[in-house]
């Protein structure tokens, strides 16, 4: 208390001076139509500043939720696709009988690389929401990898970015095939190999998977064809620009093809024959 009332007593001209131009400050205000209106703007002014920098905050808090939603009705409408179901037919019957052949289970990338040789992902699914290795993973711009390790809670996934990973793939105007291999070197890049020499090849056809695999539906976009050259004079070795980004990958869906255990098991025995 002694050494408030010492600081009032010395500093008394200055705390006087203060409250003096703040009683004028407010007089100047309150009777000056100019100097209102001027106060009125500069207030509105930092009081919109602030809102609009909290509602983008809010909105980029929200996009995770967004992102989410987003990727369970692409999910939804994969799964509701003709290529996701399997079709019984009868020449006898007008109609189709059909069931779901492939799901899709949303996933979020949590750990990515692009400049290895031997590139892994990590996704947040696992064996408790019915992931199993060697399950497909595709993006919403098309094909990803495949499964090959799970745990409980998470997956890592072989990307097509990955020299160990060499799908079946087809140009999908003549439906010739070869498989996928990737250099090595830039991560927007891959090579189609072992295309006859008297396929038709046109730059900017679409790679797509051939659905000769247990593992992906056929159609699956992979990329565009941007150059092509003959390969030890017995194939075409084909330049392929990705259709998906790995750098700005986040949301991916995991393929659970029902009917991959018997097909590979009919396979199976018949490579043993």
């Amino acid at each position: 208390m002694r050494n408030l009332l010492r600081f009032l007593i010395k500093h008394h001209f200055i705390l006087l001076f203060l409250i003096l131009e703040i009683i004028a400050f407010v007089i100047l205000i309150n009777f000056n139509s100019f100097h209102s209106a001027k106060l009125f703007k500069v207030k509105h002014s930092i009081i919109g500043g602030i809102s609009e920098r909290f509602y983008r905050f809010s909105k980029y808090v929200s996009l995770t939720e967004e992102n989410k939603e987003l990727i369970q009705e692409n999910t939804r409408l994969y799964n509701e696709l003709l290529s996701a179901k399997y079709y019984l037919k009868d020449e006898s019957y007008i109609d189709s009988i059909s069931f779901q052949q492939y799901i899709h289970i949303p996933a979020r990338v949590v750990n990515n690389s692009v400049n290895k040789q031997y590139n892994y992902i990590t996704l947040n699914k696992g064996k408790m929401h019915g992931i199993k290795e060697d399950m497909g993973v595709v993006g919403p711009s098309g094909l990803v990898g495949i499964v090959t390790t799970v745990t409980s809670h998470f997956c890592s996934v072989i990307p097509i970015l990955n020299r160990n990973f060499a799908p079946n793939a087809r140009i999908r105007n003549t439906n010739f095939f070869g498989y996928i291999s990737w250099p090595g070197k830039n991560y927007k890049e891959v090579n189609l190999k072992d295309i006859p020499l008297h396929a038709t090849i046109n730059v900017g056809d679409t790679i797509e998977t051939s659905g000769y695999s247990a593992t992906f539906p056929p159609g699956i976009m992979i990329g565009t064809i941007t150059e092509y050259k003959i390969e030890k004079g017995v194939s075409y070795s084909v330049q392929i620009k990705l259709s998906t980004d790995f750098k700005r990958l986040t949301n991916v869906m995991v393929i659970y093809n029902i009917l991959k255990e018997e097909q590979l098991k009919l396979e199976d025995s018949l490579a043993n024959d």
